[in-house]
Formats: C-alpha cells, sequence, structure tokens
C-alpha cells in the first residue's frame, strides 16, 4: 500500500531517481522525446543514415525507435500473411530426403 507522503509513480516520465521510487517532475508527452549527450560523430552519422534513407532525422530516429522495441502482432501477422501470398504461387520439393542423407554422413 502506498504511503501519503510517497511521490506518484508515472510509466512515462521525466524526474529524477531516490533510493526507493523515482519523484515526478512532468510526464513526458507520446510527441516528446529528448536524449542529452549524443556525440556530434554519432548525429553526423544518424543524418546521414536520414539521408541514405530518404527521411527526416526525427523519421530516421523513429523507424530505429521501432525496429528496437517491435512492432506488435498485428503488425507481425500481416508480415506472415504478405510472405505466405508472395510464395504461395510456388511449390516447394520435399527436403526430408536430403536432411536425412547428411545426417548419416
Amino acid at each position: 500500500m502506498r504511503n501519503s507522503g510517497e511521490p506518484r509513480r508515472h510509466p512515462f516520465a521525466v524526474g529524477r531517481r531516490t533510493r526507493s521510487t523515482t519523484v515526478v517532475e512532468r510526464p513526458i508527452s507520446l510527441e516528446e522525446l529528448s536524449i542529452s549527450g549524443v556525440d556530434v560523430v554519432t548525429m553526423e552519422r544518424l543524418k546521414t543514415r536520414a539521408l541514405l534513407n530518404g527521411r527526416s532525422l526525427d523519421g530516421e530516429l523513429r523507424a530505429i525507435i521501432d525496429d528496437a522495441v517491435g512492432h506488435g502482432w498485428s503488425s507481425i501477422t500481416t508480415e506472415l500473411e504478405r510472405i505466405r501470398a508472395k510464395f504461395s504461387a510456388r511449390s516447394f520439393p520435399d527436403s526430408s530426403e536430403l536432411l536425412k542423407e547428411n545426417e548419416t554422413l
């Protein structure tokens, strides 16, 4: 049970950390993200990567974050359905005999 004097926790918050919890100074809006301490070389590499991918720096950073945290089940199943449809007209030979041959070698 929470003590009435204990700071309120927030799942997305900017604040300072104490021994037992994070003290919420202000919630982070879903449209805002700030990263400090990025060196110049890294920033230039990010800008180059964004340019090569035809995106703005913000767009490239969003793509990197999306790739890092995954896309959820709905986009995974959508992608699997797309791949199945792509190969549905093809037939593939049974490779179990080849696998059995390799096991005996």
